[in-house]
């Protein structure tokens, strides 16, 4: 088995986008962190979804209040994405929340 850890980031719009994707084929990927940094001097709400199975999302965080100049932890432990599977967030306003990830990938 290979283990690769990996850092994604991306400025979070009013839209879900797809903060990371597991899309291979016998890869377990696990989430072992996600934060949302407000860069700005508005208050705003972010949300953070995953799927358990290609198609098939459920919240982690739902309208998460992230005052200015601070950070949300939202995922404490781990975190498993099969195969096929994404971690999607959105924020109320665009690009003033910043979303980061640590990932450990297994194959």
């Amino acid at each position: 088995m290979a283990n690769t850890y990996l850092s994604t980031g991306m400025s979070v719009g009013n839209t879900y986008s797809e903060l990371y994707n597991n899309g291979d084929t016998g890869v377990t990927s696990i989430v072992k962190s996600l934060y949302f940094s407000n860069t700005s001097t508005g208050t705003y709400y972010v949300s953070a979804k995953a799927e358990t199975s290609p198609g098939t999302a459920y919240f982690l965080l739902n309208s998460g209040r992230v005052p200015p100049n601070t950070t949300l932890q939202v995922i404490d432990g781990n975190l498993v994405l099969n195969a096929g599977c994404d971690l999607t967030v959105y924020c109320d306003q665009g690009s003033s929340v910043d979303a980061t990830a640590s990932i450990l990938e297994i194959s």
